[in-house]
């Protein structure tokens, strides 16, 4: 929804005018005030995202509309859904000692996550929501390693589970260059040649080009 310059400067001039008053506000004037400061609260979070992404989210969707495989996705409606609600949701963390970038897909409220620790060679790429997680890269020769030998990596049926998106909009195939595009849109393209779990000697270059 667009709003111009002078729709904005009204509604300040009117709920300005509705909140002077030469003694003390009466009960409307402090429910005004009440529910003004509700709806800020409530709407804190898109102010946040608006700050984040306000810069190059107009270029990320176009670079991911250019892309020759969103051209010939027959569910192109579903998938420039899933990309126009992927937000950045913190500041990138991308220094020599790893990177860390969370985005936040708003659509569904769930969010997809990428860690890489350089020093410790960690690597996780993952969707999550309500503290369930779904793997693309899984990645971690410290612990946990007879798990990740049995991981079926990308975990396709639990990233349909935790994001609640449908395979019937969304193939496996439109996820991973969904990832992978992003990835390369925000410059952490090191990323697409790590292995993407410890019994995978593949990366998500590779998957991408051959899915």
């Amino acid at each position: 929804m667009k709003v111009n310059n002078s729709i904005v400067s009204k509604i300040y001039e009117e709920c300005d005018r509705l909140l002077n008053c030469d003694g003390i506000w009466n009960d409307n004037q402090a429910l005004l005030y009440s529910s003004l400061k509700i709806l800020l609260k409530k709407q804190a979070l898109s102010k946040k995202l608006y700050k984040l992404n306000k810069d190059h989210y107009e270029k990320y969707v176009k670079f991911l509309k250019e892309t020759d495989w969103y051209i010939g996705d027959s569910d192109r409606i579903y998938i420039e859904l899933l990309f126009k609600s992927c937000l950045l949701y913190d500041p990138i963390v991308n220094t020599e000692k790893g990177i860390k970038c969370v985005f936040f897909i708003k659509h569904t409220q769930s969010f997809l996550n990428i860690f890489y620790d350089k020093l410790l060679n960690v690597f996780y790429v993952y969707f999550s929501k309500n503290n369930a997680k779904a793997f693309v890269c899984y990645y971690n020769g410290h612990e946990k390693i007879k798990l990740q030998k049995e991981m079926r990596l990308p975990e396709f049926e639990n990233i349909y589970q935790v994001t609640e998106f449908s395979d019937s909009m969304f193939k496996k195939s439109s996820l991973i260059k969904f990832v992978v595009d992003t990835i390369r849109f925000y410059g952490l393209e090191e990323i697409l040649f790590l292995n993407i779990g410890i019994n995978y000697p593949v990366n998500l270059n590779s998957i991408y080009n051959n899915t």
